[in-house]
């Protein structure tokens, strides 16, 4: 068994991660027992739980949502908290081992975990000696399985990423709903309809961007707003007035953040192939993007049958199945995918966090891509 497929195997077993963390800690009781130096029992089992709970703090939980989230102060004050905490640690076992030493006690006694700043030696005791060689031997294990994991999922994401770019060209974007267009296309040709030109531009702006830019780890929002602008433009004209199709956006001075491509299209498509399809009754699709906390929030809504909720069905083809995945590996820590469907319309959120970046390569965005609006 190769490590990948170890990794693999762990992340889906419970029961294994469970196992492997019970194992790591006895061993590491086992291995730090000093056979020289007379420790109480119970100051080894504090030191013991003390390496525990500083690793899962940091490691798992509050640790990496505050530093996905970009919560710096509260993770600044989470370390503090640590380091405060080395203090009680250092003068609890100092206590049990010799507890009529006046190294230490007394100043934590005045000063309270305050003490470990008075010197050097208090600080590098309490800290050093206490919270970095507790966490020696977890951490390094950990950022190495972190790292590792890291590097599979970028290269799993460059993977998905040209296989969305495929299935966008040729299963999204797909032959049906290319021939609808063209046919559309020709009868505005025909009549000598301005509106051709037009559409004939969007229609290639959608392909460039899909062949050029989605093969890009970032791209601004505004490219990416350009872009399902584009495909709602030509939703419009294969739908007509079948179809009310509404799109508003609010990004103002940060339309220049970036985000990963090609995320907010598999819900646009799902609106479009998933609920329409099934309406019963007027048809509708409403796409919303805006900025919020420093995250970009883009909501797609459309109309459905008018059916019950289904509390054990995932909506959605492979389209949605390849975005979650993506997801997954771009945001391990947070879930930025919401689905809310109701008897008579279906909602998805999707909420990304933002990249502040000085300069962001420019994209031609099709000048009539808000300015065409068909009857509806």
């Amino acid at each position: 068994m190769t490590i990948r497929q170890f990794l693999v195997l762990y992340n889906r077993r419970p029961a294994l991660r469970v196992t492997a963390h019970v194992l790591f800690w006895a061993l590491l009781w086992l291995f730090t027992e000093n056979p020289d130096y007379d420790e109480p029992y119970a100051s080894r089992l504090l030191n013991w739980f003390y390496s525990m709970a500083s690793f899962y703090v940091l490691f798992y939980w509050p640790g990496p949502p505050l530093w996905q989230r970009r919560r710096y102060g509260w993770l600044a004050a989470l370390g503090v908290g640590l380091v405060l905490s080395s203090g009680v640690v250092m003068y609890a076992s100092e206590k049990m081992v010799n507890p009529q030493t006046q190294y230490f006690l007394p100043e934590f006694e005045a000063y309270g975990p305050l003490a470990i700043f008075l010197s050097g030696r208090y600080f590098f005791y309490a800290v050093f000696n206490g919270l970095l060689t507790n966490l020696a031997a977890p951490g390094v294990l950990k950022a190495a399985k972190l790292l590792y994991e890291h590097q599979l999922a970028r290269q799993r994401t460059e993977q998905l990423t040209r296989q969305l770019q495929l299935d966008m060209l040729l299963g999204q974007v797909n032959p049906h709903f290319l021939f609808n267009t063209l046919n559309n296309l020709y009868g505005l040709v025909l009549h000598d309809d301005p509106r051709a030109r037009a559409m004939t531009q969007q229609l290639a702006t959608l392909l460039r961007y899909s062949h050029e830019l989605a093969g890009r780890e970032w791209v601004s929002l505004r490219e990416e707003v350009s872009f399902i602008e584009d495909f709602l433009a030509l939703a419009r004209l294969r739908y007509g007035r079948q179809v009310t199709i509404v799109s508003e956006w609010a990004f103002g001075p940060d339309d220049a953040a970036r985000i990963p491509p090609l995320l907010l299209l598999p819900l646009v498509e799902n609106a479009f192939k998933h609920g329409l399809n099934q309406t019963i009754g007027a048809a509708w699709v409403r796409v919303e993007g805006r900025v919020v906390a420093g995250e970009a929030l883009f909501t797609v809504i459309n109309s459905r049958a008018n059916t019950p909720p289904s509390a054990t069905s995932q909506p959605g083809g492979l389209g949605l199945t390849t975005l979650r995945e993506r997801l997954h590996l771009l945001y391990p820590a947070v879930s930025p995918l919401a689905l809310h469907p109701t008897a008579t319309a279906f909602a998805a959120t999707l909420r990304l966090p933002l990249q502040r970046a000085a300069a962001v390569l420019p994209v031609t965005s099709s000048p009539l891509a808000n300015a065409i609006l068909l009857p509806v």
